[in-house]
């Protein structure tokens, strides 16, 4: 079934029956991005977990006189140890005999370990697309109207006293025209 809002999508406008399409498409987009912000979060809790974990056992090693960069002190790690060391170092498929799981530490321990990418920004932009009311000027339509709308004034300031007088345009009405093009 289609509906005749997404006639827009293709017609730019030229077109419309009713509003609700262009509220389902924007709660459609911000449930998309809420999704792919959600799991950006997730993923960002996973590495400060797992940074924190990985911190932890270094700082355990080291309170014992041991260096966990060193192959004869990282030998005499635990394999969980070396495990949770070999994820920190965004290592996926990790053996489970530790002589193998040595190695690989051995190989990724100068990789650089990932930084957590979240911020109290993204949890506002977050919480904003979650409960913030859906406007038309936050749809397709809204925007496609501001675009029009700028593009309007760019045309109108582009405009000759020649041009102005040919449409009858009085100066009030242009020098209202120009500051409004000069806040844009």
């Amino acid at each position: 079934m289609r509906y005749s809002s997404q006639h827009f999508v293709v017609t730019k406008g030229d077109t419309l029956n009713s509003k609700d399409y262009f509220f389902a498409q924007e709660r459609q987009r911000r449930n998309d991005e809420i999704k792919c912000l959600e799991g950006r979060k997730k993923k960002s809790k996973m590495i400060s977990n797992l940074n924190a974990k990985a911190l932890g056992l270094i700082e355990e090693f080291a309170s014992k006189g041991k260096e966990v960069y060193k192959e004869e002190d990282a030998k005499s790690l635990p394999v969980t140890a070396l495990k949770v060391l070999c994820q920190w170092k965004q290592q996926s498929k990790i053996p489970s005999k530790k002589d193998l799981i040595l190695d690989m530490w051995l190989k990724v321990k100068n990789v650089p370990s990932p930084i957590p990418s979240w911020s109290s920004a993204d949890d506002d932009l977050l919480e904003k697309l979650k409960t913030d009311e859906i406007e038309i000027a936050d749809t397709a339509l809204g925007r496609e109207k501001l675009e029009l709308q700028k593009k309007s004034l760019a045309c109108l300031a582009a405009m000759n006293e020649e041009d102005m007088k040919r449409l009858n345009i009085s100066d009030d009405i242009m020098e209202g025209l120009q500051s409004a093009i000069e806040e844009v």
